[in-house]
């Protein structure tokens, strides 16, 4: 890298005590809840910077990229291209972006995801509330494998995530798509499911057929089975290989990412994408590798309790 970052090793899981110390083999296509890497950005990075670290992640299996990489030259107005300055920004963004968009290409197992924005029609008692997604330019999106949700959808009651819906009907303007849910999508590309087999997903209320696994639904939400609060991907305590500061730690050579999970996303309390689950508030990228750790791992989703059980329990 070329913006004077300083580097370090990221902590490693302790080998086991059974007086050898040489690490077990194990089978790479049995997940493990550390397969998963989270790749923790204090705040938003250029994407220069994100397109460094997937030429790091070439051997991952999945690279999720759990930021809103909006398109900025549309959201400049007719009167603002014209203006010197903002001809300038879009010919760097051009540029930049078109620079990433190749990092994604030749990571070749990126998932990028789109967002919902609220947007009002009208004035006064006539205007109305429209949700209108909004995803990354063409140039980035087009480039990317598999293409995802990042939708949190907190509890009406308690405004806690507790359930995930495994796919959303996004409308683009023009038709409406079944879009997966990130973690869905990371899931799928760690059995090695394509986008358009995954597009095919079979899910009812009770359940979703996802590859070779069967994953119970209730009422068609997947429960999150949360293995602890946010320090699990702390690097305290946890066997995931984890970067606290990703402009302050040192990424290895792609070795150190092979047959891993990537999320690339903003985990601090700044950022806007903070959610309270049961068990404390939790950034969304962490959210969702334990979706993917409740679909792929061995405990899978937890048991729904009712409202009267829970009461007697």
């Amino acid at each position: 890298l070329d913006q004077g970052f300083k580097f370090r090793p990221p902590v490693q899981p302790p080998a086991e005590e059974t007086g050898d110390e040489s690490p077990k083999p194990r089978n790479p296509e049995k997940f493990q809840p550390s397969d998963i890497v989270i790749i923790s950005l204090p705040h938003a990075v250029p994407r220069t910077l994100l397109g460094e670290i997937l030429h790091r992640t070439t051997k991952a299996k999945a690279v999720a990229i759990d930021m809103m990489l909006a398109d900025r030259a549309r959201e400049l107005s007719d009167i603002e291209r014209e203006m010197p300055v903002y001809k300038k920004l879009l010919r760097e963004w051009q540029v930049e972006d078109e620079a990433f968009a190749q990092a994604i290409r030749y990571n070749g197992e990126v998932i990028l995801g789109q967002w919902p924005e609220e947007e009002w029609d009208g004035e006064g008692r006539n205007a109305r509330r429209r949700i209108v997604w909004q995803k990354p330019p063409p140039v980035l999106w087009d480039s990317a494998k598999y293409h995802a949700s990042f939708r949190v959808e907190p509890d009406i009651q308690d405004a806690k995530v507790r359930t995930l819906r495994p796919f959303q009907t996004v409308f683009d303007g023009q038709k409406n798509e079944r879009t997966p849910a990130l973690g869905v999508a990371v899931a799928a590309a760690w059995q090695g499911i394509s986008p358009e087999k995954l597009a095919q997903t079979r899910v009812t209320r009770d359940e979703m057929q996802l590859g070779n696994r069967r994953v119970p639904l209730h009422n068609g939400l997947l429960l999150v089975n949360y293995l602890s609060d946010r320090s699990y991907f702390s690097g305290q305590g946890n066997n995931n290989y984890v970067y606290d500061l990703a402009l302050d730690l040192f990424l290895p050579d792609e070795t150190g990412f092979e047959n891993k999970i990537v999320f690339i996303g903003e985990t601090s309390f700044k950022s806007k994408d903070i959610f309270t689950t049961p068990l404390g508030d939790m950034p969304g990228v962490h959210i969702h590798a334990h979706t993917v750790i409740t679909l792929l791992g061995e405990q899978g989703a937890p048991r729904f309790v009712s409202t009267q059980l829970a009461a007697a329990l």
